[in-house]
């Protein structure tokens, strides 16, 4: 059976509250909440995934900006004449 993710904003008050109301949810993400205070600002950053054991995965999402292409990528700096 497929896993059913959720990663947005988790943090103790959001699990209890899931908990409290029944979810499918298999896997959360807990990242910005579990390395600082809330009272902290924090930068909110996303790491995607996109292989494992060489083999590609692909984010699937209902807005299409956040659709993944499949596979490993390959970062470029594109430098004009003036460098």
């Amino acid at each position: 059976a497929p896993n059913l993710s959720s990663i947005c904003n988790i943090n103790e008050e959001v699990l209890h509250f899931l908990n409290k109301q029944g979810h499918a949810i298999t896997v959360f993400g807990i990242g910005t909440n579990l390395v600082t205070c809330q009272a902290q600002p924090a930068l909110g950053c996303v790491y995607k995934l996109v292989e494992i054991d060489s083999k590609p995965r692909m984010k699937m999402s209902q807005d299409f900006e956040k659709v993944l292409i499949p596979g490993r990528k390959v970062a470029y700096r594109l430098f004009g004449e003036k460098g």
